[in-house]
């Protein structure tokens, strides 16, 4: 049986990039189907807001906190960078 490594992505976006974000999980989906099989790895994707359990505190903070570890960062940017 071939050894399986795990390559955490975390995914930060704003809210308005759901179909971007949604092309993303697609094309993971399709790497672990076909070259991920090939190189023995296995991409996971961590979305910061719903991998988190509410807490008391900062959001970011909560969110750094709980998402201690990935391999990957992905950030997705289009229109607006941050609060007006």
């Amino acid at each position: 049986m071939q050894q399986v490594d795990k390559v955490r992505l975390f995914i930060a976006s704003p809210q308005d990039l759901q179909i971007e974000r949604a092309q993303v999980a697609e094309v993971v989906a399709e790497l672990n189907r076909t070259v991920g099989r090939e190189l023995g790895l296995v991409l996971e994707i961590v979305d910061g807001w719903r991998d988190t359990r509410p807490a008391m505190g900062r959001p970011q903070a909560l969110v750094n906190e709980q998402i201690r570890s990935f391999e990957i960062f992905l950030g997705i940017l289009a229109r607006r960078f941050g609060t007006p």
